[in-house]
């Protein structure tokens, strides 16, 4: 089986069926995992149904998310002492002690943003939406900062580009978005996010004969 296979269809019936006649062709040891990476739980618990359904059972799979997959992949390849097999391994669907993780995040953009942020130049528009005739609404605050938490935490994964521009200050345009952006790194400066991490990834491949290296995973994307 070559080191990455790519199966594509329009149906998901298609997929599903395509893998579980892979897996019953390359069974694993009894205490190995197969990965499985999946962009919600209910297309895990599909998946798990559909080959329950046609082996009988469904056991020694792990389903992580992309991000988390990729970001253990990442650590395989940068960090010399981390090994690719246990990184798989270690994929989890949440970013535990991550400075930049959505949990995080969400609290640090709400402490800056109840710190006087919202005060500066270019923040008036976010002033406006989280102040009532009664003063700052706490209640607006933590949802604003829990929905922009979101939404950087997808860049690093989607939108690498545009932070780099924005911590370069070279995005053409010096918005609250890339102001905020600037804040949140400033604040973490001995830690790298996951956009960046991935960016020193593929440099590190571009710059070595890394196929006699690596051996990557078949990837499976459903449509559901």
């Amino acid at each position: 089986m070559p080191p990455l296979t790519i199966v594509s269809s329009d149906q998901p019936g298609a997929l599903i069926e395509q893998l579980a006649l892979d897996l019953a062709d390359a069974t694993l040891d009894p205490f190995d995992e197969e990965t499985i990476v999946v962009q919600s739980r209910g297309t895990e618990r599909w998946i798990r149904h559909e080959l329950a359904r046609r082996h009988g059972c469904a056991a020694g799979l792990s389903f992580p998310f992309a991000a988390s997959f990729f970001r253990e992949l990442t650590e395989a390849i940068t960090e010399p002492s981390a090994n690719a097999a246990s990184a798989v391994a270690r994929a989890t669907t949440s970013r535990v002690e991550d400075a930049f993780g959505r949990e995080a995040l969400t609290w640090q953009i709400y402490d800056l943003l109840e710190g006087g942020l919202c005060h500066e130049a270019g923040f008036e528009t976010i002033l406006s939406f989280v102040s009532d005739v009664h003063g700052r609404d706490t209640r607006k605050s933590l949802g604003l900062a829990r929905v922009l938490a979101g939404r950087f935490t997808e860049y690093q994964l989607y939108r690498p580009d545009v932070l780099h521009g924005w911590e370069r200050d070279s995005s053409g345009a010096d918005t609250w978005q890339a102001k905020l952006w600037r804040c949140i790194c400033a604040s973490n400066a001995a830690t790298c996010h996951s956009a960046t991490e991935y960016r020193q990834t593929v440099e590190s491949l571009s710059a070595a004969d890394f196929r006699s290296k690596i051996v990557a995973p078949s990837f499976w994307k459903t449509s559901v």
